[in-house]
């Protein structure tokens, strides 16, 4: 009856050598790391881009304006409110 308490005995797994467990784990950290860092550039650049036509003097471009090459033209009429221009 004893038995029947008694918890199963699990095989013992050999252990690779503490070199190969270590090159293991700093390959994994550096595909990891390559995987990663060019993913959080991309969202810091999200924060920057509306902030870029603040110091692009001639254009007043953001990065994805530049990017697209692309130009926003502004409506005279539209800008000084003049509703009978931007209709007629």
């Amino acid at each position: 009856m004893a038995k029947r308490f008694r918890a199963p005995k699990t095989p013992a797994v050999p252990l690779a050598p503490l070199g190969v467990r270590l090159l293991a784990r700093l390959i994994d950290g550096a595909i990891l790391t390559a995987l990663v860092l060019p993913l959080s550039l991309l969202v810091r650049s999200g924060d920057i881009d509306p902030l870029f036509c603040l110091w692009d003097k001639p254009n007043r471009q953001t990065l994805h304006d530049k990017a697209a090459r692309t130009i926003v033209i502004a409506d005279r009429a539209r800008r000084h409110g003049d509703a009978l221009a931007v209709l007629g």
